[in-house]
Order: C-alpha cells, then structure tokens, then sequence
C-alpha cells in the first residue's frame, strides 16, 4: 500500500496527498462498506486521500467524509449503497468508480466504473429506473422498464478490476487514460 502512496507522490511531486484516518472517520467508513473489504479499509485507514491534484485520468479520489457523503445523501450513490455498491471515487464528468463489496477476494473488492445519468428516480412507482446504454441493453432479456438491483446494476457497468489494490497500483502508475472512455 505504501508504493501505491510513493507512486502518487513521485507522479504528482505532492507530498501529503494522503494521510492517516482519525479512529472516528475509521469507524464511519467501516460502518459503511461493511467486514467484507477489510483491504480497502485498512488502505483507508493508513492513506485517506487528502490535498489530491487533479489526476492524469481525470478521476477525483474522495475522502471519508466524502464518501459518506456520497453514499447516504448523494446520487446515485445513496441508491446503490443499499446493494454494497459505493462511490469512492468520481470522474471529471461526474461519473463514479464504485467498490463492489459483493464482489470480492480476501477482503479486496471489485471496482466498477458507472455512468451517473443511467440512474433515474421514478417518484410514482418509489424505485430507481436505469437508463441502460445502447451498448448494453442486449444483455437484458425483458424489454421495458429496467428497475435497479444488483443483477441489473453489474450488468450495466463497467468493471475495471477485480481488486481495489491494483486498481489505486495502475491508477498511482498513471497506467490508465481517461478513465470516461470505458464507460459503456
């Protein structure tokens, strides 16, 4: 985890890009993602990202006070918590890279990069529609109305890698482009 912090500092000539949570922000973050992604919370706990430029691959990494934010009050975050999905990060366009609790290995979760305009809340029927790209909508069987779950949601994702680790390794290593060009 410390190379990954050197990599920012010596790609970014920023000291104190990142530091050490207070125990009070440990606890909200834990409290949040849950005991599935003790990785990402320890990475958390020893390097909350803080004082960040602008990445190379246009991407804002949040702080825990961000996330929270993101996640209870924000959209779509505040929809997709509800599955273990959360924003932990956004991109220039406003899009989200999301850490899948669900999806994970040895306490490492899966990260996936979502479009924020494919969420749409629909007041009458009290549920989040997705507005699923073109690229995508084959792999929904039922023509009509999409309504959000898990299913649905990893379907209509993009998914950047399998662990949170090598996702902050390669972005530390400038290794991705604009990230919005994945976006389905």
């Amino acid at each position: 985890m410390l190379s990954i912090v050197k990599n920012f500092e010596m790609n970014y000539k920023e000291d104190n890009m990142f530091r050490e949570a207070s125990k009070e922000d440990l606890q909200r973050i834990s409290d949040l993602l849950g005991d599935k992604v003790d990785k990402v919370i320890e990475f958390y706990s020893k390097y909350e990202p803080y004082n960040l430029p602008a990445l190379d691959s246009y991407v804002s990494l949040l702080s825990i006070d961000d996330i929270i934010v993101e996640n209870t009050d924000g959209e779509p975050g505040m929809y997709l918590s509800k599955y273990g999905v959360f924003v932990f990060s956004v991109t220039l366009g406003g899009n989200v890279l999301l850490i899948d609790t669900n999806d994970n290995c040895e306490g490492d979760a899966s990260v996936l990069l979502a479009d924020s305009s494919m969420f749409y809340y629909d007041y009458e029927d009290d549920m989040v529609q997705l507005m699923v790209p073109d690229s995508v909508e084959d792999k929904f069987t039922e023509p009509g109305i999409i309504y959000l779950n898990y299913e649905n949601l990893k379907k209509s994702t993009y998914k950047f890698e399998d662990s949170f680790l090598e996702f902050m390794k390669k972005l530390s290593n400038n290794e991705y482009p604009n990230i919005e060009k994945f976006l389905l």
